[in-house]
């Protein structure tokens, strides 16, 4: 079975500061297609039986403009430290900071780090470059065609019929 995402492989590292630098899909993370040039950057600490990951991510989302409704591409980035101990999964439940390393294989999984990092850094209010100063439009007529909402057209049948 071939495991994707971001899989450190811990078992011929020795102690120390070791690097990584990963470019998984959006499917490897569970992300879905707005997200794109995923890059991730994880530092590994290793001193005795503890392992320290400093995980920088970084990735491009297409995201809708709440302004003006159309699409633009944002960069996105966020940091995470994470402690990876040999711990057994009843007690690596108890907090959420701590990542289990499989006893078996050796591997620290931080695929769930890096999505919930990006799905953070997505901004609550998408407005396009450009755009943080236009006009609100607030006002609407029937005789105003050069723009319409097509979210609007079910809402303009229901006040033609009464």
């Amino acid at each position: 079975m071939r495991r994707t995402g971001v899989i450190v492989s811990l078992g011929p590292l020795g102690r120390g500061e070791h690097n990584f630098e990963f470019s998984p899909s959006p499917e490897d993370l569970e992300l879905d297609e707005r997200f794109s040039n995923i890059i991730v950057d994880v530092r590994v600490i290793i001193a005795g039986s503890q392992v320290v990951a400093i995980v920088d991510s970084r990735a491009t989302i297409l995201l809708t403009c709440d302004r003006t409704l159309k699409e633009f591409s944002r960069e996105l980035s966020g940091s995470s430290s994470v402690l990876g101990s040999a711990v057994d999964s009843t007690e690596s439940d108890r907090y959420d900071d701590v990542v289990e390393i499989s006893a078996v294989d050796q591997t620290l999984n931080l695929s769930n780090i890096v999505r919930d990092t990006l799905f953070l850094a997505v901004p609550r209010r998408a407005v396009a470059p450009g755009e943080e100063d236009s006009q609100i439009r607030t006002v609407f007529t029937d005789k105003d065609e050069e723009w319409t909402d097509p979210r609007w057209a079910g809402l303009k049948k229901l006040r033609n019929k009464g």
